[in-house]
């Protein structure tokens, strides 16, 4: 191991496992957080699965602006400060200084948003996991970890895949820990503070500038924001969870033996599921403990910055506070628990012979631990509508847009026909499967009949010769109103061979079948149609792609600027993130490598890794076997 790893091992590696330490597996490297300078020269760290992180996300900023002008803040209240002007924001902010400013300002460099590029840019870099850096994405921009439409196709409150929600759930939660720990609010409070001071200037230069109009304070506007956004930001995710863990005892609940529960000897699968129950009741503890964002030590406008000497008072501080809360958190809930035990028991309603009693014992423990969440709730943290609190920002944007009944959508090019299949017979299936997202969303049955998708038809090619005629159709005007200009999609023979024989009707699958006489699914692509739930497979796992491409990308050694990504991914997640100015595609291309077809199925879990790489070693093993057989004839020799 790399010295410069081995030695922020040593320095952060965790006493006791931790809700990360869970998420990611206990035994991995326990390195997520480092300001080691010797980090970026790791080889070995550049090539795991962690990568430099700047805890607050630039597009933030950009958002900040957008409120700011319209003053509706991140939990979809109505700021009373004075706004800025749309002129101000588009001629000011992106303009040095010296074009614009008044005198005494006019000497400061750069402009306001180069100033706060560059604080970004010296901002501490802190090591994080792929996977909770694309989870971190996610909620940062309001968006859900899994939708509930591809968590209900996934089946991931069933019982079988417990593991696999409960970690996902688990990664959720890690993230939060990651927000709030000491080291890493110290970056965050760095950059907060960084930009409040360049907004005070900025305000000072704007207001001298104005004549009427009030004097705007955009760093108390900026104060408002980040407040409104963390509470929003902790609301969604904790809702999410909640709802999630919800389903999946439901289905634990129902599977459990009320009648066997009551023998004296322990019956094993009610065994498993009281273990089940216990672990949900561990991460809505530990919802209610990690899931928000803490302030601690942020700086009002007009307050001095927090010098170096204190920062270490305040670490030590919010450590002494997050210990406190703990143990206060877990006397109330013991006490309450053991009320309600006392309080059912004198009601008639227990004890219970043998298990029966644990599993009550486990819902006392839940309806405890939710009375403390709702005692935690604020007036001034209650949400005016929660229906409109949980539509993702994203999505609310979109309906800005649509209010003149537009239409929104990729660019998607396909050919004409596919293994002897003209496309006529393939549209209705794969458009079908494309726009197939938003169902159990709340706030997606606004804008999901507005989908369309312009198909442009393309004898087949490599990606750049795709990238070149969509710069081509982008700059002569051709594209329909309502199509994304930084990226589009293509059907390719790869791709379409994921839709036979399982997703088209049996008259397309008659002309497809003359033209694969042999037995089994052999075809033009890398087994991505394979549906077999052999191996503990998901029916998801294989499920039909397309190729997303991003036509201003410069491929590189390190990320081709396209991916393979499901097809019902295509609006809830590629179009969700490039709308709310988070999309990382090289992010979700290294992502995607744990699939045996290189396909992007959404943030990878520990379990869904294992899966892939038995799968994957299965099918290397087959393919080995066929070409290591001595029989000619079965390769189609003479």
């Amino acid at each position: 191991m790399a010295p410069a790893l081995r030695q922020l091992q040593q320095s952060t590696r965790h006493q006791t496992p931790t809700v990360y330490d869970a998420a990611l597996g206990y035994g991995k490297l326990p390195v997520y957080f480092a300001l080691h300078p010797a980090q970026q020269y790791d080889e070995l760290a550049k090539d795991s699965d962690y990568v430099p992180d700047t805890v607050l996300e630039s597009h933030v900023v950009d958002d900040f602006l957008d409120a700011a002008v319209s003053g509706v803040m991140p939990d979809g209240q109505t700021t009373q400060l004075a706004t800025l002007d749309a002129k101000e924001v588009s001629e000011y902010w992106r303009s040095d200084y010296s074009t614009w400013a008044p005198q005494g300002l006019a000497s400061r460099e750069g402009s306001p948003a180069s100033n706060v590029a560059r604080i970004f840019d010296l901002s501490p870099k802190i090591l994080l996991h792929r996977a909770l850096r694309a989870l971190k994405l996610k909620i940062w921009a309001g968006i859900a970890p899994i939708s509930a439409d591809t968590w209900a196709r996934r089946k991931l409150d069933y019982p079988n895949y417990v593991y696999e929600a409960s970690e996902m759930l688990a990664k959720t939660i890690a993230v939060f820990e990651y927000l709030n720990d000491a080291h890493v609010q110290a970056a965050l409070r760095a950059t907060y503070n960084a930009i409040l001071d360049e907004l005070a200037v900025f305000s000072i230069a704007v207001n001298d500038l104005r004549a009427d109009s009030a004097n705007v304070q955009a760093a108390n506007l900026w104060q408002e924001f980040i407040a409104a956004l963390f509470r929003s930001t902790a609301s969604r995710a904790s809702t999410w969870i909640l709802a999630r863990i919800e389903g999946m005892r439901l289905q634990q609940n129902e599977a459990f033996d009320d009648m066997k529960a009551q023998d004296p000897q322990p019956d094993a699968t009610n065994s498993t599921i009281l273990v089940r129950l216990a672990r949900f009741i561990d991460l809505e503890r530990d919802i209610d403990l990690h899931v928000k964002i803490s302030r601690w030590g942020f700086k009002s406008n007009g307050a001095t910055a927090t010098s170096a000497n204190s920062e270490a008072s305040l670490v030590a501080q919010y450590n002494e506070k997050q210990m406190k809360r703990r143990m206060v958190d877990d006397v109330f809930v013991e006490q309450f628990v053991q009320g309600i035990t006392r309080t059912r028991h004198a009601m008639g309603f227990g004890p219970f012979p043998g298990q029966l009693e644990v599993k009550m014992i486990l819902h006392d423990q839940k309806e405890a631990q939710k009375a403390l969440r709702k005692s935690k709730v604020k007036p001034e943290n209650k949400q005016p509508d929660q229906t409109n609190a949980e539509v993702e920002p994203w999505m609310m944007k979109v309906k800005q847009r649509l209010e003149n009944n537009g239409e929104f959508g990729f660019v998607v090019y396909r050919q004409g026909r596919y293994e002897g299949v003209e496309w006529a017979n393939l549209k209705k299936i794969v458009e079908g499967e494309l726009v197939k997202w938003g169902e159990k969303t709340p706030g997606a049955e606004g804008i999901r009949e507005r989908v369309k998708l312009q198909w442009i038809e393309m004898a087949g090619g490599d990606v750049e010769s795709y990238k070149t005629h969509f710069k081509a159709f982008r700059e002569s005007g051709q594209l329909q109103p309502g199509m994304r200009t930084d990226l589009f999609l293509i059907v390719d023979p790869h791709s379409v061979n994921a839709w036979f024989p399982m997703k088209s009707s049996e008259a397309v699958n008659d002309v497809w079948a003359e033209t694969h006489t042999t037995p089994g699914h052999s075809g033009t692509n890398m087994l991505p149609s394979t549906h077999s739930l052999a191996l503990n497979c998901m029916n998801t796992d294989f499920a039909p792609f397309v190729i997303a491409v991003s036509p201003d990308f410069a491929p590189s050694l390190s990320f081709p600027g396209w991916i393979r990504l499901h097809s019902t991914l295509a609006f809830e997640e590629l179009y969700a993130m490039a709308e709310s100015r988070c999309l990382r595609m090289e992010d979700m291309w290294r992502l995607a490598a744990s699939h045996p077809c290189g396909v992007y199925t959404g943030v990878v879990t520990e379990v869904e890794k294992w899966r892939f790489k038995v799968w994957g070693g299965f099918r290397n093993r087959a393919v080995k076997w066929v070409l290591d057989r001595p029989d000619m004839q079965f390769h189609g020799r003479s």
